[in-house]
This record gives C-alpha cells, sequence and structure tokens, in this order.
C-alpha cells in the first residue's frame, strides 16, 4: 500500500473506532502492521521551496556583488573569487551529508546552491583566463558536473536545474547543426532519480515537480532534436509522444483527485487533443512523406536514424500500453490511444495520394468521435471532468470548423450561444444526477 494510501487509513481509524466500525485493538494492530509514516505537510513543502529559493537568490547575489568590483580586481584575485563560492557550497553539502543527512530543506538548498556555484565557477574563470569555448560547452559541462548532486543529497531541484540544463544545451546543438540527439543519453541519466521518487511516493510534491518538468522537457527537447529529412514525420512522433505520456500517466502513476499531480495525463491528454485540432487542417498534410525526402549537408545521417528509433520507440511503447489499458475495459483510454494509428492512416494516404483532403477529412472525423466518445463516457459514468472535457473537445472542433469556414458572424454567434447553452445544460443534468445518487 502507498504512502498516501496509508495516511489517509490512518486518518479515517479514529471515525471508524468511534462509530464501532472496527474495535481499537484492531486499530492498533493495523498501525502496528504498516508502522510509522513521515508525514508531508504543507509546512515541510514550504521549507523545501523556500530553501530552494532562498540558496538561488544568495547565490545570485554573491555573483553580483562580485561582477560590481570585478574590473578593480587583479587575475589571481578573480581566481580565488571565481573559486570562493563553489568551495563555500561544497563546504555546506558535506555539513548537511554528516549533520543533515534526513533534512530535505539543506538538501534541497545545499544542492541548488552548490548546482549553481558551479556554473557560475566555469563562467568566472572562463572569463578571466579568456578560455575559448561556447555556450553548447559551458551548459554541457555545468549539467555534467552538477548530475552527481542529485544523486549524493537525493535533491530534486537540481533534478529539475538539470533538466532544463540538457534541453536548453539541445536547443543550442541543433542551432549549431550538432548532435541534438545526444539530449536522449543525457536524459537517461536522470531517469533512476525520477524512479526513485516515484517508487517513495507517486503523488507526493517531489514527484509532481519532476514530472512536470520531465514531461514538459520532453515535448520541447522531442521538437528540437528532430531531423526532419522525412517531412511530415513529426505528425507521429508528436502524436505517440502525447499518447505515451498519457497512457504512462494512467498506468504508472494512477488516478488522483488534485488535477495538478497528474501532469503526464494533463501534458498528454492537452497534446492528443491539441494536435488533433491542428491536424485538422490542410497545411500539416502538405507535401510529405518519402517523395519529398529532403537531403543536403545540413541534415545529418545519425539524426536521421534516430528520428525513426524514436518513432519505432514511442509507437510500439504506446500500443503496448494501449493493449493493457483496454484489457482493462477503459474506454477513456481507448478513444485517446488510438491517435497513433489515426496518425499513420493519415501519414500512409498523404504520402500515397499526394493530397492533403483525405487525412484532414480523417482527422475532422476522429476529432468529431472523439469529442462525442468522451462527452458519452463522462455521461454514462457520471464524471463532470471527463464530460466537460468531451465539450471542450467538440466546441473546439466547431471553432476551428467556424473560423476555416465562410459563415458570417451571426452564424457563428448563434452556433456559439447554443455550445454554451450545451455546456450548461449538460453540467446541470450531470449535478443533479450525482445529487439524487448521493
Amino acid at each position: 500500500m502507498s504512502k498516501r494510501a496509508i495516511r489517509w487509513l490512518y486518518d479515517e481509524l479514529p471515525e471508524l473506532v468511534r462509530e464501532g466500525v472496527v474495535s481499537q485493538e484492531t486499530a492498533d494492530r493495523v498501525r502496528a502492521h504498516y508502522g510509522d509514516v513521515p508525514e508531508t505537510n504543507r509546512t515541510s513543502i514550504a521549507i523545501m521551496i523556500c530553501s530552494a529559493v532562498g540558496a538561488t537568490l544568495i547565490g545570485l547575489g554573491v555573483i553580483l556583488v562580485l561582477a560590481h568590483n570585478w574590473e578593480q580586481l587583479s587575475r589571481p584575485q578573480r581566481a580565488v573569487l571565481s573559486f570562493a563560492p563553489l568551495v563555500i557550497s561544497q563546504l555546506l553539502v558535506a555539513f548537511t551529508l554528516w549533520q543533515k543527512r534526513q533534512s530535505v530543506a539543506w538538501c534541497e538548498g545545499t544542492g541548488t546552491l552548490l548546482a549553481l556555484s558551479i556554473g557560475a565557477s566555469i563562467a568566472l574563470v572562463g572569463q578571466t583566463y579568456q578560455i575559448a569555448g561556447d555556450f553548447g560547452s559551458f551548459m554541457l559541462s555545468w549539467t555534467l558536473l552538477a548530475l552527481p548532486i542529485v544523486y549524493l543529497l537525493n535533491a530534486s531541484v537540481p533534478a529539475v536545474l538539470y533538466m532544463a540544463g540538457i534541453t536548453a544545451w539541445c536547443g543550442y546543438q541543433q542551432s549549431e547543426h550538432g548532435y541534438a540527439e545526444a539530449f536522449w543519453i543525457l536524459a537517461v541519466l536522470i531517469a533512476p532519480h525520477i524512479w526513485h521518487s516515484f517508487r517513495r511516493d507517486s503523488f507526493g510534491i517531489r514527484s509532481t515537480w519532476l514530472s512536470w518538468t520531465g514531461a514538459l522537457t520532453l515535448c520541447v527537447a522531442t521538437g528540437i532534436s528532430l531531423e526532419r529529412s522525412l517531412p511530415g514525420l513529426w505528425i507521429l512522433i508528436y502524436t505517440s509522444l502525447f499518447t505515451f505520456l498519457y497512457l504512462a500517466g494512467v498506468v504508472w502513476v494512477g488516478s488522483h483527485r488534485a488535477l495538478w499531480r497528474r501532469p503526464f495525463r494533463n501534458v498528454g491528454g492537452i497534446g492528443i487533443v491539441a494536435l488533433a485540432v491542428m491536424l485538422s487542417y490542410e497545411w500539416p498534410w502538405e507535401r510529405i512523406g518519402w517523395n519529398h525526402y529532403r537531403t543536403g549537408p545540413e541534415f545529418d545521417l545519425i539524426g536521421n536514424i534516430m528520428d525513426l528509433l524514436l518513432l519505432v520507440a514511442l509507437f510500439t511503447v504506446s500500443m503496448i500500453m494501449l493493449g493493457r489499458t483496454i484489457r482493462g475495459s477503459d474506454r477513456l483510454c481507448a478513444v485517446l490511444g488510438i491517435s497513433p494509428i489515426v496518425a499513420l492512416i493519415g501519414y500512409v494516404l498523404s504520402a500515397t495520394i499526394e493530397a492533403p483532403v483525405p487525412a484532414m477529412l480523417l482527422y475532422n472525423g476522429y476529432l468529431l468521435a472523439l469529442g462525442i466518445g468522451i462527452t458519452l463516457i463522462g455521461i454514462q459514468g457520471e464524471r463532470l471532468g471527463t464530460l466537460n472535457f468531451g465539450l471542450v473537445i467538440l466546441a473546439a472542433w466547431i471553432t476551428a470548423r467556424f473560423f476555416d469556414s465562410n459563415m458570417d458572424f451571426v452564424t457563428r454567434g448563434l452556433v456559439f450561444i447554443v455550445l454554451g447553452i450545451g455546456f450548461l445544460v449538460a453540467n446541470l443534468t450531470m449535478l443533479r444526477r450525482k445529487r439524487r445518487h448521493a
């Protein structure tokens, strides 16, 4: 049983004893069986956040103080001051490991300070001795040197900084026609820390931070690192990525009442719908496929291979997880999870026929079926959030078609009014049904 479930059970035990559902002896045996569970209250979360922010402000303040008098200092003085923040932060980390190992605030605060000090020292030493280098080499050195801090202190704020750093490095490499595909190797290095946080508490504040950062980083870095030699391949890759994120949130993480604690499902679900709306137009399907393969010195063979490997990996994993959810009779996952199959059919149609209309019509039909299907699932299961999600999809599809047609403003306005009335009626009906059953 997860720590969250155990905490909920412990909160319910006093009420169960008062109502006579269980005896005090049974409640004591339950507590003895599961043992003590460390509390993760709002105070500890606030302390962790304040520690990371405080360490960041201290680091930035030291850099600004040094920058004010930098030109008046000799080269040896600059060298000493360049290493001073690094040495001080390392001493604080050593003290944390010796005396404050169990303190989340100390681990996060000193870890963040050391990670920032590493970057500052590299930049200051490079400026002092005029060491040649570019932004890419600076970011790569900084992130790789800061990575051990994550595992040494089990600190998640440095992990977030690491993911942001490798994404920035990936963007620079792609702009300079470098090997941006190495991002995926760098991303694997942080995966054990993320997995360990999920094993401890999949809905904890640490796991939630890492999940949001990881999901958004994957979405950004995927688009940056693509070689794009095969036009339109991004459609299949991004559809598979969003489907993977959504199904991973269902299969690996589970559900939580708080919306912000479901980053994979949110990013994946919104991504699937937003991409489907985009693909319901003609322009994404124009001039795509193997007949328009791009060649030239700016397109790299290794990048092309990585694009294909990424597509195969994401598509395969998405289909495996889709099979698991279908066997579990999860209809919502089924209607969202088939989006890579729809994208593959549309891509083959456009690449073969050399016309965007068939794929556009396919996605219009899929988007309409998606909205109606999710709305019906919400009504049948009395799930208000699912109902509204389906209605939002229908509204997005209708809006896209209105702005893509020659209808006058009065007609558009009337349809929007009818759609808004439908939203209100559906929600009020659902709320009445829920109250009646309650």
